[in-house]
Order: C-alpha cells, then sequence, then structure tokens
C-alpha cells in the first residue's frame, strides 16, 4: 500500500498561503503549485529533446492549485495578452528564423562563433529577435538591450558547429527575471515635451509633431518615403540619399481658419548614435514646390531646428471655366448690373492669388470702374464677399477684346462660391446698349455651372450660360521633406510650428540694421537711432542665428565693438541687427501691410513699393463716401482724377 505526503506532514502551516489554501493539500498538489509559483510569464523553454526550436510561453501564469495569477506591466497603453509562440531557428547560418506571432528575420553565424539573440515582445504582441555581434566564445558575445517601448522576455545563445546550428537547450536560454519594459514610451514622452516646451515659447498659434515611437504611418506618405521605418528602435531608417516625407501637416481646424501660411518653424530629433549632420531639409505649402529650411544643431543635442520664410511659388489652378463655344454677356444698368459664376473647392483649404481668362469687350467709350469680387454661396447666391481686385479702368481698356489678368486675393476653405463681376455707379449712368458698354466672354453648352445676373434687386440664372474665367493660386497642403546624407541615419520624429502670430505692441521700437562684406573684418558699429544699454541690447547675426550680449562685445558711447576676427567670413554677405526693443514687442503684422496695399503706396525701396499704374490712395469724403485719388497721364502731364468708390 502506497503512502501519501501532504501539507499535515509541515509543521509550518502557517507560511503556505501562495502555495496552498487548504491543510490537507497533498504533496504533488503542492509540488504543481510551487512549479507554477516559479513558472515566469513569456517561460522561455526548449523542446524535449532538444530541436532547433524555442517555446515561448503565456503572458499570463496561473497557479491550478490557488487560481492566483501573475501577469507583467502594461506594454504602452495595454496588457499584453499574448498565449504562446515559438522560434525555429535555421539548421545553418543564412536562414530564416521562423517566429510565430512575430516577424521573421534572418540567422548569420559563421561557423565557430557564438551569437546571442534578445527576444522581446512589441506593443503589437507580436515576437521579435535583436542579434548582438558575433564572438568565438559565447562569454564574448553580446546581448543587445530591447528597443525602447518594447518588452524584453530574456536572450538564447546560439552556436555554429561545422556549419550547423545546434539545438536549443536549457543552458542555452536565459530568461530575464521580473520581466518589464525596456523604456516603455519614455522617449516619446520626452520629445513631446520638448515640443510642447518650444511651442508654449514660439509665436505659432499651431504644431504638429511626429514622433515614430508613438506612429510611424498617420502622418508619413508612404508612396514618397523611401526610408524603411525600424520596429526595432522606432525611427526611420534612411540610408544616403533616401528620404522621410510627411502627408498634410496642417490641422484641420488651422485651415477652417482661413489663414496664410508665410512661414514655419520646423525641429528634427534624431536618434542618438545615428544623427545625420547634414541632411537636407524642405518644406512645402502648397504640395508642389519643396523650399530649403536652412537648420541649426542646438547645442551638441540630437535635435536641430530652422525658420522658413516662404518664397513666392508658381500659382496653380484652383478653378476654370473654358469650354464650349464662346458667347458673351452684356453688363448693363438694369437686368445685368452684376454677373456671378458659382464654384466649388473640396479638400484642402485654397490661397486665391490671381484672376485670369477674362475677356473685357469693350465698345464706345464707357467710363467708369469694372472689378472682381469673391464671395460665399449664400441659398445659392452671392452672400459674404472674402475677395476683391482692385479696379479696372474701363476707360483705359482697348476697344474690341481686352484680356485681363488681375490680381485677386482670398483664402478658401472648401465650400461653395461665387466669383462676381461688378461695375460702378459711373459706368451705369453712361451706359447705353451697343454704344458705350462692355460685355464679358461667356461659354455655353459647356458642363460648367450656370452663371447668375443681379438686376438690382434679385438674382436669377442665366440658363446654359457661364462665365469663361480661370482663378489661380494654390492649395495650403503643408508637408515635410527630409533627406539623409549619409548611410544608417535614424530620424526619430519632427514638429512643424506653423500659424504665425507675431509679438504684440507694447513698447518703444529701437532696430538698426548693418550690411557688410565678410572680407571686411568690420569689427565696430555706431548706432545713430538709440543709445546702447548694456542691459537691454541684443546683437543677432541673421546668417548664422547667433545671438550675442553684452560680453561679446564692448560699448564706447554709441559705439557697438566686437573682438577682430568676429565676423571675417570671406566671400559672405554678414547681416547684423542690433535689437533693443523696450517693454515689449511690435506691430509690424500683415494688416498694416495689407492697408499700405490697399492705397497703393509707392516707395523708391523696392521691397516697400506698393504702387500700381493708373490706381491710388482711398480717402473719405465729407459726405461719408470712399474715394480713390489717382494719377491719370494725358500724353503731356499727369492729371488728378477723383472716383467715388460704389
Amino acid at each position: 500500500m502506497s503512502q501519501k505526503f501532504d501539507a499535515r506532514q509541515i509543521i509550518s502551516r502557517d507560511v503556505l498561503n501562495r502555495i496552498a489554501l487548504a491543510t490537507n493539500t497533498e504533496l504533488d498538489d503542492l509540488i504543481r503549485s510551487l512549479n507554477a509559483e516559479v513558472t515566469p510569464p513569456f517561460h522561455l523553454f526548449p523542446q524535449d529533446p532538444a530541436t532547433l526550436t524555442l517555446n515561448v510561453g503565456a503572458s499570463r501564469v496561473q497557479n491550478p492549485i490557488t487560481s492566483r495569477s501573475r501577469t507583467v506591466a502594461a506594454l504602452g497603453a495595454d496588457t499584453p495578452n499574448f498565449t504562446s509562440g515559438t522560434i525555429v531557428f535555421p539548421a545553418s547560418s543564412g536562414g530564416t528564423v521562423t517566429i510565430t506571432p512575430g516577424n521573421n528575420t534572418t540567422l548569420n553565424l559563421a561557423s565557430g562563433n557564438w551569437r546571442k539573440a534578445t527576444i522581446y515582445l512589441d506593443a503589437n504582441d507580436d515576437l521579435n529577435l535583436l542579434f548582438g555581434d558575433e564572438a568565438a566564445t559565447e562569454a564574448l558575445a553580446n546581448a543587445l538591450p530591447a528597443p525602447d517601448g518594447t518588452l524584453a522576455l530574456g536572450y538564447v545563445s546560439l552556436q555554429n558547429v561545422g556549419g550547423t546550428i545546434q539545438n536549443i537547450t536549457n543552458a542555452r536560454i536565459y530568461q530575464f527575471v521580473g520581466v518589464g519594459g525596456a523604456g516603455g514610451s519614455g522617449n516619446a514622452n520626452e520629445l513631446l515635451e520638448r515640443v510642447k516646451e518650444h511651442f508654449s515659447d514660439s509665436s505659432f498659434e499651431f504644431v504638429t509633431p511626429i514622433i515614430f515611437a508613438n506612429d510611424k504611418e498617420t502622418l508619413t506618405d508612404v508612396g514618397n518615403t523611401t526610408g524603411v521605418y525600424s520596429v526595432v528602435n522606432k525611427t526611420y531608417l534612411l540610408g544616403s540619399g533616401q528620404k522621410f516625407t510627411s502627408v498634410q501637416m496642417a490641422d484641420a481646424e488651422y485651415q477652417l481658419e482661413e489663414r496664410d501660411i508665410d512661414r514655419v518653424e520646423l525641429m528634427a530629433f534624431w536618434k542618438a548614435g545615428a544623427i545625420d549632420t547634414a541632411a537636407t531639409y524642405k518644406v512645402t505649402r502648397d504640395g508642389v514646390n519643396y523650399q530649403t529650411v536652412t537648420m541649426e544643431r542646438v547645442g551638441s543635442t540630437d535635435t536641430y531646428r530652422g525658420v522658413l520664410f516662404f518664397d513666392e511659388e508658381t500659382d496653380q489652378l484652383v478653378s476654370q471655366n473654358n469650354n464650349g463655344t464662346s458667347a458673351n454677356e452684356v453688363l448693363n444698368a438694369t437686368t445685368v448690373q452684376e454677373l456671378s459664376q458659382p464654384f466649388t473647392l473640396t479638400g484642402d483649404t485654397r490661397v486665391i492669388e490671381a484672376l485670369d481668362q477674362i475677356t473685357v469687350n469693350k465698345t464706345g467709350s464707357p467710363v467708369g470702374d469694372l472689378w472682381f469680387e469673391i464671395a460665399r454661396d449664400n441659398s445659392g447666391n452671392p452672400g459674404e464677399i472674402v475677395g476683391t481686385s482692385a479696379l479696372i479702368k474701363i476707360a483705359n481698356l482697348s476697344a474690341g477684346a481686352n484680356a485681363i489678368d488681375i490680381a485677386l486675393g482670398a483664402i478658401l476653405k472648401a465650400g461653395s462660391y461665387h466669383l462676381v463681376a461688378k461695375t460702378s455707379a459711373q459706368y451705369k449712368s453712361g451706359f447705353s446698349a451697343g454704344v458705350t458698354q462692355i460685355s464679358l466672354n461667356t461659354r455655353t453648352g459647356g458642363t460648367g455651372t450656370d452663371a447668375r445676373i443681379y438686376n438690382g434687386t434679385t438674382w436669377s440664372g442665366l440658363t446654359g450660360e457661364a462665365l469663361n474665367y480661370r482663378l489661380e493660386g494654390r492649395p495650403q497642403t503643408l508637408k515635410i521633406e527630409v533627406t539623409a546624407s549619409a548611410a544608417d541615419r535614424e530620424l526619430a520624429g519632427l514638429a512643424l510650428y506653423y500659424g504665425y502670430t507675431g509679438p504684440v505692441a507694447t513698447g518703444v521700437k529701437n532696430l538698426e540694421v548693418f550690411r557688410f562684406s565678410g572680407d571686411l573684418n568690420t569689427t565696430e558699429f555706431t548706432l545713430t537711432k538709440f543709445k546702447p544699454n548694456p542691459d537691454l541690447l541684443k546683437v543677432y547675426d541673421a546668417n548664422t542665428g547667433l545671438v550675442y550680449r553684452y560680453g561679446a562685445f564692448t560699448l564706447s558711447g554709441n559705439k557697438v565693438v566686437f573682438s577682430s576676427g568676429q565676423f571675417l567670413a570671406p566671400g559672405e554677405q554678414i547681416v547684423l541687427i542690433f535689437d533693443q526693443n523696450l517693454g515689449g514687442a511690435f506691430d509690424n503684422s500683415d494688416d498694416n501691410a495689407l492697408l499700405l496695399s490697399e492705397n497703393r503706396l509707392g516707395s523708391e525701396d523696392p521691397t516697400l513699393d506698393r504702387s500700381a499704374a493708373g490706381e491710388g490712395l482711398l480717402l473719405r469724403s465729407s459726405n461719408g463716401k470712399l474715394c480713390e485719388v489717382y494719377l491719370e497721364w494725358n500724353g503731356t502731364t499727369h492729371d488728378i482724377k477723383i472716383a467715388e468708390k460704389p
């Protein structure tokens, strides 16, 4: 008769609460319970007998006697839900390692050498391997740490003897104790914190970050990106000449605000040890014309930053109608006082800059003004005006057909709009059908939406007839392109700042600019616009982005003195900005520039000139009417003309 042993044969039964719930638990069950307690989550074990297969146990281990369960900490936002897996190594070097579930890889291991393979779980609950360097002995072979944001399980030592990979045994399996994350989302969070910290100090209202450890695809233009995403390092691996390209970076909320983008700030984050010190950075705001951003490294960190002021691009087609049979529609003083052409925009916000393919036919000697507006649709008719062209002096048009190409600015989100042609009261009062009139070319029998006409009271359809026109500008498509200069560079993330707000006007402006040749070794600069203050003066080098404070220079009255050689740069043009603004920042806003442009103020400095031939100042008369005062050449001298705005 066999004898049974149970927990009652143990004197100190109070210590058994982890492995037994009852005092009479039999010894076999106690052993089973102990085995479960020492079995780790993701248990790594070989086949029996040994083969080239390594087994991986479940992420959750339950004690069959006590029903207590153990698992590991969350990986990212979720706790792993892993049931089982296998890793089957090849019989020889160069063969495929089959990983289930997971990402297959290739084992390269020379005969006579050892190599260690780190086993880790990624956020998709897939198994992965990371091979260390080969060595002649197991002790010399290294095991690499698992990538950030993954769960390190252990490593296995592999040996090639005479060209044959040796079977996996317990002696070659190293299970990590207390399985945990290899850094979690620390790097990703750290990058985001840096992005947010810089954002809070910037003059931009919007920022769009791309942190590859968090998201590798949402903002990646997969079709135009030639680099390869590294599952191991959560970076984009770029070889020489390879590039990363983003998709649209402009936030939907920003596009709804119908604001232009005249400048951006770009930040790039590289993986330590794989930094590209000479990468090429480009940004486009129209989806086509990429412009280079000059980037500077932030100290000796992995971060680069730069600001881009966009140059004007070649206009693209935004909307047009030019098919069908040519016709024309007379603008008169009664039934057709205004003509509207409906059009619809979809997708990204558009920046409208020009109107062309408009033909104005002049008969006789009509006077007054013609202009064009863009208006939002309001129940099928023109509503709120969002863009206006300059005035076209009808008297200055030639007899017969006149091709019109005119600036027309507006920023339009997706929606329905109208291009509206209008004439002044002066034209209407002098109108005579067939004698003193203008007409606009239209198309009949085409695919364009029917135009609409206004009789002074109501709008109605112009059946079967559409205005011949073409609106040009650019889509507001903001994208980044980074091209590597060397092999094995790893891009960890990007951040694009846009929606520049500028400073608030609160103080006194002290600013003076010096431009000089870098060949001259200029060291002394005498300020004539303000007296320098050692506590307030900052000197900006526009070429390098460096800022100098007192100590980097000395002061002697109004003279600022630098050390010899500070600005010695043969062949370069140096621009220094001496900035001593008091009490805050200053209003150099787009509103001021727009007001100057609308009043066509001229200057001998072409960078400031806003004048336009035949157009003048806008002034308001004592009767409350807005009038334009302009000059007209009569062949001998200039006449001052005044035209009342409608």
